[in-house]
């Protein structure tokens, strides 16, 4: 007997009314999609937090510059030196940190991935942070050409930014 009439007889010996090897067989097939689609979108989430934390980081490092580059000061000519000092603690701070988170998330993400609350917390902070950067941009517009610019690049990076958020939210109300 041949391996395909083998197969032709048993499938005629199962009662496929019951719905139950059919069902069987339909569940298998979901789960196997299922788990496919959350390995892929897992691997798709981690590709958007990598290019996230490398935009956030060069936009970090590149921001110790911009008084330099962009010549900030000639903005304020006879400021006292308070001003100008005070210009620069502020741009070092915000430097620092969004470099140094950015560089600290991607040394933390495979425990970030494998579900820690508290660095999906700090996450969020993270996200919080470029929103909140685009709802400064709107209400307080940069007095320029460059201000569209500005509002879709922060909002691009806020959506990079939200996509593994929604995809660590997912996965927190599972594992609860």
């Amino acid at each position: 007997m041949t391996f395909a009439a083998e197969i032709e007889q048993n499938t005629a010996k199962i009662n496929w009314n019951s719905g139950y090897y059919l069902a069987k067989i339909k569940f298998s097939i979901v789960n196997i999609h299922m788990c496919l689609w959350g390995f892929e979108m897992k691997k798709i989430v981690m590709v958007f937090f990598n290019i996230t934390c490398m935009i956030s980081c060069m936009v970090g490092i590149l921001h110790f510059f911009a008084p330099y580059s962009f010549k900030w000061y000639s903005y304020i000519p006879g400021a006292p030196i308070e001003i100008y000092q005070s210009i620069n603690y502020i741009n070092f701070c915000f430097s620092f940190l969004l470099a140094g988170f950015s560089l600290l998330f991607l040394i933390v993400q495979r425990k970030l991935f494998d579900g820690s609350k508290e660095l999906k917390i700090f996450y969020a902070f993270f996200t919080l942070i470029w929103f909140s950067r685009i709802i400064i941009q709107l209400f307080w517009p940069w007095p320029s050409s460059l201000q569209l610019w500005l509002v879709i690049a922060f909002t691009m990076e806020f959506t990079f930014t939200l996509i593994p958020m929604i995809y660590f939210l997912k996965n927190t109300r599972k594992q609860e």
